[in-house]
């Protein structure tokens, strides 16, 4: 089995892209192996949308969680966690003080939601 892509490939950062006619050729794969392939690529955007995060929000890496894959061509929902809702409306510094006042992140939330 054989799969055609186009793509555009930079030689770095700040390289002109080259677009490629690409031809995949799976044959030789079986099935479980092009899942394999399917999972690394799936665990790659899931640490890429972590570091975007981590760097441009502060929000830490998690140790445990869970990806909602979205169908190929789309971007993925964002899900915004306790801590994530609390450091965008607040700033990280207002963030822990209600995280330390409420003891976790939901309560923080629930809190404000009642003044509301």
């Amino acid at each position: 089995m054989e799969k055609v892509l186009y793509c555009e490939t930079k030689p770095n950062a700040n390289g002109v892209g080259v677009k490629t006619k690409l031809t995949l050729d799976l044959n030789g794969l079986t099935d479980a192996d092009i899942r394999e392939y399917a999972y690394d690529a799936m665990v790659i955007k899931w640490q890429s949308a972590a570091r975007r995060a981590a760097t441009k929000q502060g929000i830490k890496i998690p140790t445990e969680a869970t990806y909602l894959v979205p169908k190929p061509g789309t971007r993925g929902a964002i899900t915004l966690t306790a801590d994530k809702m609390l450091l965008q409306m607040f700033g990280l510094e207002k963030s822990l003080v209600l995280i330390e006042k409420y003891g976790t992140a939901e309560k923080a939330i629930e809190a404000v939601k009642a003044l509301m």
